[in-house]
């Protein structure tokens, strides 16, 4: 203990002997501590840090794809999304939805938010209930039922007071008055949209529409022991038999328009990953040369 005590002295009287030295040191070495921790934070934020979903490792995204026009990431019809809930056994669940800019009647004023049309088995299969009041049922998911509603955290403190006594009321979406059943947790999304006002999908399994209008996402759970190679692998079988199973149309194909599926968090950080990495090595390389300088 005493060594060290005299060690630091020692360091203190050089240091105060060449004092410009000693702040040009000690303030390239705090920028380069600042920048790690500053870089680490941000990784940890953006890649290390698990989606705010229950098992989030096991969610991925289902979107089409059509080569010979280009589109890479597309859309997926009504009778796709209905058949493969029915026919992949390698999903738990799969949900799907679509965002719309809504017009929102808040007490003040009417207003623009970012909103989506979404699938009961959505909700469920994320596992985030609501803070208040209830998420979504499947009796309301369905057409010609009563229309409900269910908001943000963020939507229902900003427009409405965070007033409890909201549940249960009725507010005007689109012309339309919906009851509110439900408020979700502060920071809830899905795929980092900004989605502040969630009303069901209201998609008829029995009839979901014409196969060339593509407009959903879907989400899916991989089932229990199930890994996202297995799940490609099933894909591609059902994609084989797709045509002979659904009578032909306008279905998905392996080569001119086959579903594919990835990690829901690679999605949602996409090229970002990469640059994040290559920036904090750069940052500890800095600071590698602050230290031997």
């Amino acid at each position: 203990m005493e060594s060290i005590v005299t060690d630091i002295r020692y360091a203190l009287r050089s240091l105060a002997r060449t004092p410009i030295f000693a702040v040009v040191a000690i303030l390239t070495l705090a920028i380069g501590i600042g920048a790690n921790g500053a870089i680490f934070s941000v990784i940890n934020g953006v890649i290390l840090k698990p989606l705010g979903y229950r098992d989030p490792g096991q969610l991925v995204l289902v979107t089409s794809q059509f080569p010979s026009m280009g589109f890479d990431k597309f859309w997926v019809s009504g009778p796709e999304y209905v058949e493969l809930r029915e026919r992949a056994h390698s999903f738990d669940e799969v949900g799907a939805f679509v965002q719309r800019d809504l017009s929102l009647a808040g007490r003040e004023q009417p207003m623009r938010v970012r909103g989506a049309f979404v699938s009961a088995t959505l909700l469920d299969l994320l596992g985030v209930g609501a803070q208040l009041g209830r998420t979504i049922g499947a009796a309301e998911d369905l057409p010609n039922t009563e229309p409900v509603a269910l908001l943000s955290h963020e939507l229902w403190q900003r427009s409405f007071g965070a007033d409890p006594a909201l549940i249960g009321s009725k507010i005007e979406v689109q012309g339309e008055p919906r009851t509110v059943i439900g408020v979700m947790p502060p920071g809830f999304d899905v795929d980092d949209n900004g989605i502040e006002l969630w009303l069901p999908l209201g998609l008829d399994p029995a009839d979901p529409g014409g196969r060339a209008r593509h407009y959903l996402y879907l989400v899916a759970r991989l089932a229990d022991n199930t890994s996202i190679d297995q799940a490609r692998a099933e894909l591609g079988l059902l994609l084989e038999g797709w045509d002979k199973a659904s009578g032909g149309g306008h279905v998905p194909r392996p080569n001119d328009h086959p579903l594919q599926i990835e990690p829901l968090q690679d999605q949602l950080i996409g090229d970002t990953r990469t640059a994040l990495y290559t920036l904090c090595g750069a940052v500890g390389f800095v600071l590698l040369i602050a230290c031997a300088n």
